[in-house]
């Protein structure tokens, strides 16, 4: 099992009629002086716990994601790859967006925390 912490983070859905609605993780990480800025796509999320600062992550890989709520936001990188992925995407009649946390709990069958 893999770990992943991003620096930071969104929920994506991608509806197709292929393959139907999947909640993904986009994460982002911050680069350094000898490695620039990197962003990855999970394989779709599984499961969505809260666990108080960071919600945890289960993904259909099999890794889990563990997002801090204070690090929820988009960075250049993965605004640029979000607009690829659209353009690509609307090739084949799907789309993607960025969705709020409560939604993903909610297709969970999970009620959003207050």
């Amino acid at each position: 099992m893999t770990e992943y912490t991003p620096d930071s983070w969104v929920i994506v859905k991608i509806e197709s009629e292929q393959h139907g609605t999947i909640y993904k993780v986009l994460a982002g990480w911050s680069g350094s002086y000898l490695y620039g800025s990197s962003w990855k796509l999970s394989s779709g999320i599984v499961t969505f716990v809260d666990t108080g600062s960071y919600y945890e992550s289960l993904q259909d890989s099999g890794s889990v994601y563990m997002l801090h709520k204070s690090s929820e936001r988009m960075s250049s990188i993965m605004a640029q790859t979000l607009s690829t992925f659209e353009l690509k995407l609307q090739e084949v009649n799907a789309t993607i967006e960025v969705v709020k946390v409560q939604e993903v709990q909610t297709y969970l069958g999970k009620e959003p925390n207050a």
